[in-house]
């Protein structure tokens, strides 16, 4: 009789590990299917790029958030986020038709809740590697005439009194960059000069 419990145990305790075992080859399989879509949404083939965005939570659906990167790289600048700045970017974001209850947004506001490590580096070379060809000038233009006004707001938004606020030395570090960024991706790649 004692037989029987333990064997009831075993059994279990098999089930179990090969029902782990397929959760993790799906989660594998998903992931892969994941970054495929990504990449195939934003054109870019070094892998290496989209596995850094799928870490940072972005997917073929919520590429629009990634647009907003700066922004929530200029807020985090100082290695904290204020209220006003968590405002000031979910105004942007409300400009810019990203609206609550989609992918784009959620990732948004998982990148407010917690410092996205790595988001800014990720975007700059998102940015140098999808839009350096001359046909994306008009949407890399676009996306800077959306963020300039904002990337200050976003930056004074936590300092001083109604918006006459300093910025502090992060904060405008994280601007100069953002600004560089935008400025170098204008420039030719060397194969098409």
């Amino acid at each position: 009789m004692k037989e029987k419990p333990l064997e009831e145990r075993r059994k279990a305790l098999e089930e179990d590990f090969f029902r782990r075992e397929s959760e993790a080859k799906l989660a594998k399989l998903r992931a892969k299917k994941e970054r495929e879509a990504l990449a195939a949404a934003t054109g870019v083939a070094d892998g290496e790029l989209v596995e850094r965005l799928h870490a940072l939570g972005v997917r073929a659906e919520s590429l629009e958030a990634l647009v907003h990167a700066p922004l929530v790289s200029v807020a985090w600048a100082d290695g904290k986020l204020d209220p006003e700045e968590r405002s000031a970017v979910r105004e942007a974001a409300d400009a810019a038709g990203l609206r609550a209850g989609t992918a784009p947004r959620a990732l948004l506001e998982r990148w407010l809740d917690e410092p996205p490590g790595g988001l800014f580096d990720a975007w700059e070379r998102f940015l140098t590697e999808a839009w350096r060809g001359p046909r994306d000038a008009a949407r890399r233009r676009a996306v800077e005439e959306l963020l300039r006004g904002r990337l200050r707001d976003v930056a004074v938004a936590s300092g001083g009194f109604d918006g006459l606020g300093r910025i502090s030395r992060a904060e405008a570090d994280a601007l100069v960059r953002v600004m560089r960024a935008f400025l170098e991706s204008r420039e030719p790649a060397s194969g098409d000069r």
